[in-house]
C-alpha cells in the first residue's frame, strides 16, 4: 500500500468552504481509479490540516497524480489556498489491526 500524507497550513484569506467544495468535486474522480482506497482529512486545533490518502499500488497513485482535474487543483492550491504544504509518499512496510469488539 502507498500512503500519502499532506500537511497543510492555509492562507489566512483562503475560503475554506470553497476549498472543501472543490475537494468534494474531486472525490468522485479519484474514486474511479482502480487501486484508490481512501482519502481522509483531519484538522488540528492550531489550524493545520492533515490529508491522508491510501492507494493499493504506485500505478494507482501515478494515475491520480496525472489526472487533469487533480493537476489543476494542485496549481490552485499553490496560488489560492496553501500557505505551507508538505507531502510525504510512503510505502507501507508492515500493517496490522485489531478489532476489540
Amino acid at each position: 500500500m502507498i500512503v500519502v500524507t499532506m500537511r497543510i497550513k492555509m492562507k489566512p484569506e483562503a475560503d475554506l468552504q470553497d476549498y472543501m467544495a472543490r475537494l468534494g468535486q474531486l472525490m468522485p474522480e479519484v474514486q474511479k481509479i482502480p487501486g484508490f482506497l481512501a482519502l481522509r482529512n483531519y484538522a488540528s486545533q492550531d489550524g493545520e490540516y492533515l490529508g491522508l490518502a491510501e492507494f493499493e499500488t504506485e500505478e494507482a497513485l501515478k494515475q491520480w497524480q496525472q489526472h487533469s482535474g487533480h493537476m489543476a487543483a494542485k496549481q490552485l492550491g499553490r496560488t489560492k489556498y496553501y500557505a505551507d504544504l508538505t507531502i510525504q509518499i510512503c510505502r507501507t512496510i508492515d500493517q496490522y489491526s485489531y478489532n476489540y469488539q
